[in-house]
């Protein structure tokens, strides 16, 4: 963990998990949680979607505020971020970098700290995405709400795929077990040593002849 994910876990005494947590989440709405540059053309970049100067310029802002923060730990900067500075493209950071990036930009925004708690302490990073992050218009206006209905579908889709990925992970830890129950097996089964009997061998054959 960096020096600067460390200080932020201790600032709002958090997890690592609740941090991944509320950064997976607005990487999941601003990008599918992929390095990508924005559809149809615009200055986005990167997981969290940080524009060029092309744009608002966030993403060299974001990057001044994680040169502060290595400056107040007395600490020099990373050399990537020299970099990305001039390259102007967080595309070219990788994950752990764009979210060092992230994590300095909350750090410095005005307000931001009861958001920040609010997303750690509940699992739900919207508030803190739509106000800090986002950011595009008055809180409770048209366009405000019409966001937070976009957050909301997205994390319909977020949740679902995390419950479907800690499915398959459960069925791959306990298919052993599961198939030597199946079996009446006290014990799992050897998946090296089963194999098909004469009568399946037979029935493979015989589909095999049809097909030709």
């Amino acid at each position: 963990m960096s020096p600067l994910r460390k200080t932020f876990a201790k600032k709002f005494n958090a997890t690592d998990e609740q941090i991944e947590g509320m950064l997976n989440q607005i990487g999941f709405v601003e990008s599918n949680n992929e390095n990508i540059p924005q559809h149809g053309g615009g200055p986005g970049r990167g997981y969290f979607q940080f524009e060029t100067q092309k744009g608002s310029g966030a993403f060299q802002t974001a990057l001044n505020r994680v040169t502060n923060r290595y400056k107040a730990l007395g600490i020099e900067s990373p050399e990537w971020v020299g970099k990305a500075r001039e390259s102007d493209n967080a595309m070219n950071l990788s994950r752990d970098e764009q979210e060092e990036v992230l994590l300095a930009d909350f750090w410095y925004k005005k307000g931001s700290d009861p958001l920040i708690k609010e997303a750690l302490e509940t699992g739900s990073a919207k508030n803190l995405w739509l106000q800090k992050h986002w950011a595009g218009a008055p809180v409770g206006s048209k366009d405000y709400k019409k966001k937070a209905g976009q957050w909301d579908r997205h994390m319909m889709k977020y949740k679902g795929k995390n419950i479907a990925a800690a499915a398959l992970d459960d069925i791959k830890k306990n298919a052993k077990s599961i198939i030597g129950r199946v079996f009446n097996s006290e014990s799992d089964v050897d998946f090296g040593k089963f194999e098909a009997t004469d009568e399946m061998k037979a029935a493979r054959e015989k589909a095999l002849k049809k097909r030709k």
